[in-house]
């Protein structure tokens, strides 16, 4: 099961999946969660406002040991000026630098082809 929440704020949550002590950050995907992703992976996103946990059953979950806690903890937002040339933004990275840019998730990134030049002429009526 895929739960989909509406989540006006972007940060402060860490979800626990069992008993665990610590938030495992490797769940934390940076798009919505698929079934090809493990139980309790999940994602924030920021644009839409919306929380996506992954739910996938278990003989372990039946028996409560694979349980999702969520918890919303505070946090301090910063935001940090940097700088990198123009070469590196637009190389191999381009789509994930865009989207930290634009803080979107990088599969909302589509890289279109635009073309190179386009000469108008002006025609004598």
């Amino acid at each position: 099961i895929l739960l989909r929440f509406f989540y006006p704020a972007s940060e402060g949550l860490n979800l626990f999946v069992g008993n665990q002590k610590k938030p495992n950050i490797d769940l934390k995907v940076g798009r919505i969660p698929t079934f090809a992703d493990s139980h309790g992976a999940h994602s924030v996103d920021s644009q839409a406002l919306k929380f996506y946990v992954l739910l996938i059953g278990s003989e372990e979950a039946f028996k409560g040991q694979r349980d999702i806690i969520i918890r919303k903890t505070p946090t301090v937002k910063l935001k940090i000026d940097i700088q990198i040339s123009e070469s590196e933004f637009t190389g191999a990275n381009f789509i994930t630098n865009m989207a930290v840019l634009l803080g979107l998730s990088p599969d909302r990134i589509k890289v279109v082809a635009v073309p190179g030049t386009r000469r108008l002429t002006a025609k004598d009526g």
